[in-house]
């Protein structure tokens, strides 16, 4: 059958449909869809795709409406709400308590997500977690046993898990956060992209990849409150705590974690590079060389002039 779309190709699938129900043997329907369907010099025509109809736009738009035929009943009136929505609270999202970790421990990250997303669930309602099947391993169990309601497993189903998501931050009355292995996401790039266009306020974490310990309860923290897509990167193995439970962090900023009166470079890290990074720094101080070494616990466009004004500071003093 050669159908076009919209609503004729539903007609036709719906009949379709119906009178293959009514055979008694088994058999297959093959569709074969023509863009354009039905309009006179665009209809399975190449170099039409993504392009205003510019002089043909007035005769197809005839084409269009003589094609349309409202067999539908007259409007009914519409019922009135019966009762109001209550406001949304919009106030900062905070942890329901701070961070209570001791320098040097070991922790992994994305085990400090978890905890964040539970104490963020406990101090604010708007809080929803959304799982691609690895709850057990991103740790948003904890959100799940504590908040049941507000849990949301999608399987192993990377685009839905981002369409629910945006679904349930519509109308900004919920904060998604969504949970799966970092490489995972990749096959939820098309619905991650419509989700930034859409300004769909979603905040998505990447387990099993590396970003440094210590802020990550902060991180979470400071997605919630901000508005529009955020992405979370934790970690599967352990690293030591670098920041102390009260260390303050903010959008924008990068926390410099070891310095001297004569650094000769810059070096940038995050997570595993960062750690990397402070052991390199070491070994280079044994050789009388001395590194300045920065942690980029959050990436936005304003954190490049940061970088810029750090490096300066550099060139100068070496």
């Amino acid at each position: 059958m050669a159908c076009g779309g919209g609503l004729l190709f539903t007609m036709q699938f719906n009949n379709s449909f119906m009178a293959l129900s009514a055979l008694a043997a088994r058999a297959c329907r093959i569709f074969k869809s023509f863009k354009g369907k039905g309009l006179a010099g665009i209809e399975d025509q190449e170099n039409w795709h993504g392009k205003p109809l510019a002089a043909k736009a007035e005769s197809a738009i005839k084409e269009l409406l003589n094609c349309i035929v409202n067999n539908s009943p007259p409007p009914q009136a519409i019922t009135q709400p019966s009762y109001a929505v209550p406001p949304v609270d919009n106030s900062p999202i905070t942890l329901s308590e701070p961070p209570s970790y001791t320098l040097g421990e070991m922790v992994a990250t994305r085990l400090a997500y978890g905890t964040a997303l539970l104490k963020l669930g406990t101090n604010s309602k708007r809080i929803v977690a959304l799982d691609a099947d690895t709850k057990n391993s991103t740790y948003s169990d904890k959100f799940r046993k504590a908040f049941p309601g507000r849990f949301i497993e999608c399987f192993i189903a990377e685009q839905n898990l981002i369409g629910v998501a945006v679904g349930c931050s519509t109308r900004g009355r919920k904060i998604s956060f969504t949970s799966t292995f970092a490489t995972f996401y990749t096959r939820a790039f098309d619905q991650l992209r419509m989700a930034a266009i859409s300004q769909a306020n979603i905040k998505c974490c990447g387990s099993h990849c590396g970003v440094s310990i210590g802020e990550d309860e902060r991180a979470c923290e400071l997605a919630a409150n901000k508005q529009g897509v955020c992405f979370i990167r934790t970690s599967r193995p352990n690293f030591p705590v670098i920041y102390d439970n009260d260390e303050p962090f903010a959008i924008g900023k990068a926390k410099v974690v070891k310095k001297s009166a004569n650094d000769v470079e810059l070096v940038i890290g995050a997570g595993v590079t960062l750690f990397e990074a402070l052991k390199a720094a070491d070994i280079l101080a044994q050789q009388g060389i001395n590194i300045r070494v920065v942690d980029i616990f959050i990436i936005n466009p304003s954190i490049l002039v940061l970088f810029k004004a750090m490096l300066r500071n550099v060139e100068a003093e070496s």
